[in-house]
């Protein structure tokens, strides 16, 4: 556990720079993780015009719209495991509530 006794969150800085969908998409993923995944840890749907409500009330300077969610859809995909039911979880190839550095303290 860390000082303020929450669960940290492990993020492989490496791999997101080096996904190709771009820092726009990188930044949304961020956004997603955190405002919307993190607080309950519960898979959601993407849904671009529910996404675009929750983050036009969360973080209305971002200026997220319907539209940009869909456009960057694939690109986002990319940061995220699809599960069966259509919901997204974030992927552990760039997020993980484990931390993968042998003998590190956190």
């Amino acid at each position: 556990m860390n000082i303020h006794e929450e669960e940290p969150l492990y993020v492989d800085a490496n791999a997101m720079l080096a996904n190709k969908a771009g820092m726009y998409a990188v930044g949304i993923a961020i956004d997603l993780i955190f405002f919307l995944w993190w607080p309950t840890k519960t898979p959601f749907l993407f849904e671009p015009q529910a996404l675009s409500e929750f983050f036009r009330m969360k973080l209305p300077s971002r200026g997220y719209t319907a539209d940009s969610f869909r456009s960057y859809q694939e690109g986002l995909r990319t940061f995220f495991t699809e599960l069966p039911d259509g919901r997204w979880v974030p992927s552990p190839a760039y997020f993980s509530l484990t931390n993968g550095n042998p003998g590190s303290q956190s």
